[in-house]
């Protein structure tokens, strides 16, 4: 049979345009595992076309990222962010509390995500604490690119390969799925999440 050209599945990018969580998002372990997802919600509201969820934790560790499930093996997504001062908060490929990688930064630092460790850096002058962050997933290879407009883009310095990230290293049979983290205090402001599959 010929293959379909048609558009299948659901769809994952999310303009936040409603007053409730859509469907395709999932918190990842809340701070209170024993409670029912009530704890969860009570961190997000909806206000001028953005998801703000409440700051918690101090990394993606402990910070119950809100995630995505996906099948494809390529896929590239990216989301603006909005942080609180005292806030950190990124776009992360995230399996557990255990493993996960990605981009996050706060008022002073890019925090690079890799194998569970965080890693603060440098952050070029001039960037504060509104950014767009865009994450490639290419079959396990990854690259974070950068903007402070959404049009005009900087490449991260630093890639991954994360053919790793799965049950036999992290346990849980779980899998590598899109995230969107706020850690810290205060509140982060994430809009036009969008997710493409690639080829």
């Amino acid at each position: 049979m010929p293959a379909s050209t048609g558009e299948h599945g659901a769809p994952l990018s999310d303009d936040f345009s409603t007053n409730r969580i859509g469907t395709q998002w999932a918190f990842y372990r809340g701070a209170d595992q024993n409670a029912s997802s009530a704890s969860d919600a009570a961190r997000v509201r909806y206000e001028g076309r953005s998801l703000v969820l409440t700051a918690t934790g101090s990394s993606p560790r402990d910070s119950a990222p809100l995630t995505v499930v996906t099948g494809d093996q390529a896929y590239e997504m990216s989301v603006e962010i909005d942080a609180d001062p005292a806030a950190t908060a990124g776009l992360l490929l995230f399996y557990n509390q255990r493993l996960y990688a990605g981009l996050g930064f706060s008022a002073t630092s890019f925090v690079m995500h890799s194998y569970g460790l965080d890693r603060p850096g440098g952050k070029p002058a001039g960037l504060g604490q509104r950014l767009h962050l865009r994450l490639r997933n290419d079959r396990h290879v990854v690259t974070i690119d950068y903007s402070v407009d959404g049009r005009t883009w900087q490449r991260y310095d630093r890639g991954m390969e994360l053919a790793g990230y799965h049950h036999n290293v992290g346990y849980d049979f779980l899998s590598l799925r899109p995230a969107l983290y706020a850690a810290g205090t205060g509140e982060v402001r994430f809009r036009n999440f969008v997710y493409r599959a690639l080829p």
